[in-house]
């Protein structure tokens, strides 16, 4: 006895038909995926937006960027082992 797989195969109508389903199926995906992303984005830019206007804060940027020589002296196992152990009001 066959079974539907067999009678079909071969059928080109139906290799046209399955063919169509699948890029139906791939259509909608992939409108869903574009629409779900520009909603995102769209909702991160819309909550973000007032910080365009904001100014920047400069608490600590001196202390801990600018004078900091860890930071100044480049990138070295030493610096990186000071940025992963110290704690925020240690500079050296």
């Amino acid at each position: 006895m066959a079974n539907c797989h067999d009678a079909c195969r071969g059928n080109p109508k139906s290799e046209v038909i399955a063919a169509a389903l699948v890029l139906v199926v791939m259509t909608k995906s992939i409108w869903l995926d574009i629409a779900l992303a520009t909603a995102l984005a769209l909702a991160v830019f819309r909550v973000f937006q007032p910080l365009g206007k904001a100014d920047f804060v400069h608490l600590d940027d001196e202390d801990y960027v600018r004078e900091n020589p860890h930071v100044t002296s480049g990138l070295s196992v030493s610096n990186l082992k000071w940025a992963f152990t110290s704690g925020h009001h240690r500079c050296s």
